[in-house]
């Protein structure tokens, strides 16, 4: 069985604390969202939150594709969260991901510190009636398009 373990160098010194979170992800209890793909916990190292993302194991097919034609959504999430800080857009910091293959892809987790929020752009979604909703998404759409 293949590994990646890729840490940010701003949390080298977490690395074996890092791991051990994601050893234990099965026994965290700490929800703060469960879905029907991924699940994220919430984990506390050294007195810091830190959320770790775990991706829904991918199928035989697309467990191939992600080990050799396509990079994981850990890794991409990694990425682009690094990428959207350098361009100065506020995201959780971007702190480690892992990538477990046999044969194909098989797990993949990201970690990040957590990052307290205002707002749940889901509600907009479940309720049609959320005050100035259509100019909340408005605005989204031209910053995504930006």
């Amino acid at each position: 069985m293949a590994k990646t373990f890729v840490v940010h160098p701003d949390f080298e010194a977490l690395k074996s604390q890092l791991q051990s979170a994601i050893d234990g992800f099965q026994e965290n209890q700490e929800f703060v969202t469960r879905g029907d793909r991924n699940v994220i916990k919430k984990v506390t190292i050294d007195g810091e939150t830190y959320n770790i993302k775990k991706f829904k194991t991918p199928g035989l097919f697309q467990g191939f594709v992600y080990r050799f034609l396509r990079k994981s959504k850990a890794c991409r999430s990694f990425e682009h969260a690094s990428r959207l800080i350098e361009l100065g857009i506020n995201t959780p910091y971007p702190v480690c991901y892992t990538e477990i293959f046999s044969g194909g892809l098989r797990e993949s987790y990201y970690i990040s510190r957590h990052l307290d929020y205002d707002f749940d752009f889901r509600v907009l979604n479940h309720n049609p009636k959320w005050p100035n909703r259509n100019e909340i998404l408005r605005q989204v759409a031209r910053f995504t398009f930006k």
